[in-house]
């Protein structure tokens, strides 16, 4: 694996759909082959191009949310640790490109970069957390607790991270990638916009057909608060009387109680990234909870209704009342259904 590292010079850490295609643009536009990037994904996920660089990790599970969930990946992280400095050290690096600051591996890097200053550091957005100021306060205590010695076991430098998770505000960061500017949590003089592009619809979209995309917001707040706006959503989705109903599941993390109380409906098993099925829907309304993709879709093809439904109460029950996503989802023209007081 380590001679592989003779022709790279890119260092890319993926943990998402969203930071896969973000970071694929980026490449693309800075004229950077394949051959010269060494890849980690940080998430068990499809990447279309990871067979095509010079090296790469893939992360072998999906992620665990407990703290003794992490035993399951720590031959994961002794692999990838190497593998990562390995690079780091034979490789003449000369850009990085990160999803967070607050993962073990690019945590590691963020500091590595700060001895390195000749070396490019581009923040590529995730999703939606990019447009929330999502800091220490939003993850599990014990991620804090646990990181530090398990750092040290695999011989990687980690600081807790100080400011937004996304690592936009570290010293090291030179640019910040992503798919919109509106509500971006990000020193603006560091973004650049790259944007997805409009697609053509192979078949009209029929608003009377609602494809529901699922996220993980019920592992960000109590599940008293998670079941009230879930069962809010039900109401106003069985008010909207749709002939048909599809859902999309999370690839990583479960949806919770919800699909147990939903209508009946229809779960699309497809597990290409969402984006990619946008030409070929069937539904002309899209719904959820705090999902990326009902940005992306309403990017990708402007004449869907997509749909947020809750945000007046999981914006303050998940991220401590920040509003900061609002204004992307205002910008982009996602419609927001309110979570009735009563």
């Amino acid at each position: 694996m380590i001679q592989k590292f003779d022709s790279v010079d890119t260092l890319v850490f993926v943990n998402n759909s969203i930071c896969a295609d973000m970071t694929r643009k980026w490449l693309l536009k800075e004229n950077i082959d394949l051959s010269r990037v060494a890849l980690v994904l940080l998430r068990k996920l499809t990447v279309d191009w990871a067979d095509d660089c010079a090296a790469c990790i893939r992360y072998p599970i999906k992620p665990k949310l407990t703290l003794m969930g992490q035993v399951h990946v720590l031959g994961f992280y002794r692999r990838a640790a190497r593998f990562m400095k390995a690079a780091l050290k034979t490789a003449p690096i000369r850009m990085i490109l990160v999803p967070n600051n607050d993962n073990l591996l690019t945590n590691h890097v963020f500091r590595w970069a700060e001895r390195h200053p000749g070396v490019l550091v581009v923040v590529v957005a995730e999703g939606i957390m990019n447009y929330q100021n999502v800091g220490y306060d939003n993850r599990a205590a014990w991620r804090w607790r646990a990181k530090v010695p398990i750092a040290a076991a695999l011989g990687l430098q980690y600081s807790q991270p100080d400011g937004h998770l996304s690592g936009a505000f570290e010293d090291a960061t030179d640019v910040v990638v992503s798919f919109a500017s509106a509500g971006l949590t990000a020193p603006p003089e560091k973004v650049q916009v790259l944007q997805y592009p409009t697609v053509l619809a192979n078949r009209p979209a029929n608003p009377k057909v609602a494809l529901i995309l699922h996220s993980g917001l019920t592992h960000w707040m109590p599940s008293e608060d998670f079941e009230a706006i879930a069962q809010g959503f039900v109401t106003w989705l069985k008010a909207q009387e749709f002939d048909k109903i599809y859902a999309k599941r999370h690839p990583n993390v479960s949806a919770g109680m919800i699909e147990d109380i939903m209508p009946p409906h229809e779960i699309v098993e497809d597990s290409r990234p969402f984006e990619a099925l946008l030409p070929d829907l069937e539904a002309g309304t899209l719904a959820g909870m705090c999902c990326t993709a009902l940005i992306t879709s309403k990017l990708m093809r402007p004449e869907l209704r997509c749909v947020d439904f809750g945000a007046n109460r999981y914006l303050e029950t998940a991220y401590q009342g920040d509003q900061t996503v609002i204004k992307l989802m205002s910008a982009v023209g996602v419609e927001m259904v309110p979570l009735p007081s009563h």
